[in-house]
């Protein structure tokens, strides 16, 4: 983080550090390697399937919450948007994982879910154009958000927490700043003795905002490191010995 943020929000120093020091040791946590190659047989190639996709997964979270990062650094408000993206992608991880665990012999089953999770668009599109033409329906985003959310719900239970359904709750504010609707539009005007006031410099990331990008976040990566373990544990029985 830069030093322009701890002094323009110095109540959030530790959180902010935090944060820095969840990421960094992120970005170690998982050495990705050249897997083996395909060998046809669905059985002994769902080791190789499923680090795939823990690796793709892996990737693409370390890249958004580096995003997530410079916008903060910015105080650009619509990174917001961004940790939105992240539950998504842990959630992605998490429920493909609880699919997995109870049918750990159906290799027809995993190597499916494993297609579509991977392969997987809307293909229920405006244009009514998709990428590719034999692309699989993709799992539906809500599917991955609500299985992050029952996740966190069991930890904050385990600790006496009464705060349930808090990942949807923070999903469904970041939500609004995807698109033009009040949130997401009144970060750029006020009213001020009766005058319209416009904040037009890129650097208007306020408190309220930057607290629950905060509050999400740094539950999220140690959410994730939960889910990882679980994930690698399964990646490991599936190691052709």
């Amino acid at each position: 983080m830069v030093t322009k943020v701890f002094q323009d929000f110095p109540n959030f120093k530790k959180q902010l550090i935090d944060f820095d020091n969840l990421y960094a040791q992120l970005k170690k946590r998982r050495v990705i390697k050249t897997l083996p190659r395909s060998t046809g047989n669905k059985k002994k190639d769902l080791y190789s399937t499923l680090a795939h996709y823990i690796n793709i997964i892996h990737l693409k979270l370390i890249h958004q919450l580096q995003l997530l990062i410079l916008g903060i650094n910015s105080e650009n408000p619509e990174v917001a948007s961004i940790v939105r993206s992240c539950i998504e992608t842990i959630g992605a991880l998490a429920y493909i994982t609880n699919k997995i665990t109870p049918k750990k012999t159906d290799y027809e089953f995993i190597w499916e879910l494993l297609y579509v999770a991977t392969m997987g668009q809307n293909t229920k599109t405006m244009s009514g154009k998709i990428t590719f033409s034999n692309a699989p329906q993709s799992i539906h985003t809500a599917d991955y958000v609500r299985e992050i959310n029952k996740l966190l719900n069991i930890e904050l239970d385990r600790i006496g927490s009464e705060n349930k359904d808090y990942i949807l709750e923070s999903y469904d504010f970041l939500s609004e700043f995807t698109h033009p609707n009040y949130l997401a539009l009144q970060v750029y005007w006020r009213v001020d003795h009766g005058e319209l006031i416009y904040d037009k410099k890129i650097a208007c990331l306020r408190e309220e905002e930057l607290s629950q990008i905060l509050l999400t976040t740094i539950p999220l990566i140690l959410v994730y490191e939960m889910t990882l373990r679980k994930a690698e544990k399964l990646e490991q029985e599936f190691v052709v010995r």
